[in-house]
This record gives structure tokens, C-alpha cells and sequence, in this order.
């Protein structure tokens, strides 16, 4: 599969794996924990979303001049300043598509329920972008059901590792010091140890 190999091969370190998760059927569990893994890697790698909380402050006040009626200009303001960097640029898109869907939910949040709404729609845009979004156009190509695999996306983004994930990007917007959370195991028993797949592990 020459051309699968070579979409492979673009996609930022540790999303492979990913797919080769997604492609032979792995747990959710270890699914979802690579994914985090490979985008908490890339978000340190290119600097994160520095204005992730300014971005989401933006869209509180947004969804609050929305839902009142009144134009302070925001919208417009908002977009003359966006910057260059893409997953800022990604994480804008996101919180305008937020203000445009879901105003009502943003006028009565918090700060911290709204940054965390954001934050974990732009961590699902993200990870569209660098790596599952090309595995969709390999999966097509190697004759599986999409609406299969779209759904294990989406199981794969509805995990907690990614509300995980998105909370620990709120912490460090810059990416620097960002890692995928680590799932807690209860301890086993020998005997139940060995009659566990290894992948289960």
C-alpha cells in the first residue's frame, strides 16, 4: 500500500500509532490515550494555542452581546486581529462556530465551564487536523465503512481523555510542559493478569 505508506509517513510523531489502533480494532482505552499522547506531542511542538483562554473569554462576551441583541462590535473586532499562528487560527474558527451554534449556552457560564467547552472542541478540531482527518481518506482507501469509522472517532473523541487533555491545555496554552493524562488502573490479580490480552494492558 504505497500510498497509504506515504500518507503515513506526514503525519507528526506518535499519530502511526494511532492509527494502527484504529486500524486493527484496539481498546478505546488505548486508542483514546494514543491519541491524546500524539496531540498533547504536537501541540508542544508548534507552541500550542497561547490565546486559548483569551478565545474563550471572547466567546462568552460574544454569546452574551448575541443573545442581548446588541452589537459592540466584537464579531467584527475579534477577526481583524487573528493571528498567523494555525492552531490559534483552528481554535478561532472553533469558538466562532461555538458563538454561532450555541449562543444560549455560553450567556449564563462561568469563565472555567466556558473555557473548558472551548477548549475541548478546539482539542477535537486539532486533532482532525494533524492526523485524523487523513486517516479517514486511508481508511476510504483500504475499503473500510466509514460510517464505522467516523463512529470510533467519535468514540475516540468522547473520551476522557480528551476533557483530560483539554483541561491540561488550559493550564499550559503554550504547549510547553503539555502531556496526555495517564489513566488510572485498579490493581489486578495475578491470575486475572493472565488471562488478559496484553493490548488490554
Amino acid at each position: 500500500m504505497p500510498d497509504d505508506d506515504r500518507w503515513l509517513r506526514t503525519l507528526p510523531p506518535g499519530w502511526r500509532k494511532v492509527w494502527r489502533y484504529l486500524d486493527t480494532g484496539a481498546s478505546l482505552d488505548l486508542t483514546a490515550r494514543a491519541m491524546a499522547q500524539a496531540l498533547a506531542r504536537t501541540l508542544r511542538d508548534i507552541g500550542g494555542v497561547p490565546t486559548l483562554p483569551d478565545i474563550a473569554n471572547g466567546v462568552v462576551a460574544r454569546a452574551r452581546a448575541k443573545a442581548s441583541e446588541l452589537d459592540l462590535g466584537l464579531l467584527d473586532d475579534y477577526s481583524l486581529h487573528a493571528p498567523a499562528h494555525l492552531p490559534t487560527l483552528i481554535t478561532q474558527d472553533v469558538a466562532d462556530a461555538c458563538v454561532e451554534a450555541q449562543a444560549e449556552r455560553f450567556v449564563d457560564c462561568s469563565a472555567p465551564q466556558a473555557h473548558q467547552i472551548v477548549a475541548e472542541a478546539a482539542v477535537c478540531q486539532l486533532a482532525f487536523h494533524f492526523g485524523l482527518d487523513r486517516m479517514v481518506g486511508i481508511a476510504a482507501r483500504k475499503g473500510k465503512e466509514l460510517p464505522q469509522f467516523l463512529n470510533l472517532i467519535e468514540a475516540v473523541l468522547s473520551h476522557p481523555q480528551v476533557a483530560a487533555l483539554s483541561t491540561r491545555l488550559l493550564r499550559h496554552p503554550d504547549g510547553k510542559g503539555l502531556r496526555a493524562p495517564s489513566i488510572r488502573r485498579n490493581g489486578r490479580t495475578t491470575p486475572d493478569l493472565l488471562d488478559t490480552d496484553l493490548e488490554e494492558l
